[in-house]
């Protein structure tokens, strides 16, 4: 996460391109009516929301290209089960007007998602297009399997490992920094 603000040195993700390429791709595919699913967490101390900085870039990016709509955000947790009562509310709430495409936060989300709309008989990606964000093991083992975005933990593992090193082993006040990471779109049957 973004500890940079803490005086602490961070390796990241980089969510703003990442964002931009998932909704580049719907609408390169026609598909302008963009919802998502997104989680909100809290900080430690349960004190303060943290929300997911997928949809501010959601937001602000649709919003500069004129096709944000507030009625297709839709937030929860980081859970199976709630991408799946979210997306069952999107059904109900939306009706006829459902987005033709949604950017989902995280596998595990989109999973619950496909759920429910696999109940509803909705055509995974003829009537809905998905993308979702991780790329994790299981995106590839349901039907049909996610276009996910790719983020690589392993390189960001070793790459905050190494930065460990360094300062344990260097004598001089460091400065901290933030290293972001960029991922790849990883396009697979749930997507147009």
């Amino acid at each position: 996460s973004d500890t940079l603000s803490s005086g602490h040195t961070c390796v990241t993700t980089d969510f703003t391109n990442s964002d931009i390429s998932a909704l580049d791709h719907f609408i390169n595919k026609g598909q302008t009516k963009i919802g998502i699913l997104t989680g909100e967490e809290m900080t430690a101390d349960h004190e303060f929301p943290l929300i997911d900085p997928r949809f501010y870039t959601f937001k602000n990016y649709l919003t500069q290209q004129k096709l944000y709509n507030p009625d297709y955000v839709f937030i929860g947790k980081f859970s199976t089960d709630d991408g799946y009562q979210l997306m069952k509310n999107a059904i109900e709430t939306c009706g006829d007007n459902l987005p033709e495409a949604f950017f989902i936060a995280s596998d595990a989300l989109a999973i619950g998602a496909l759920r429910a709309l696999q109940e509803k008989d909705i055509k995974v990606p003829d009537r809905v297009s998905i993308i979702s964000f991780n790329d994790t093991v299981v995106a590839k083992q349901v039907y049909p399997p996610l276009s996910s975005v790719t983020v690589f933990t392993e390189e960001m593992g070793i790459l905050a490992m190494n930065t460990l090193n360094q300062q344990l082993e260097s004598f001089t006040p460091e400065i901290p920094v933030m290293m972001k990471l960029a991922t790849v779109l990883t396009l697979r049957s749930s997507s147009k």
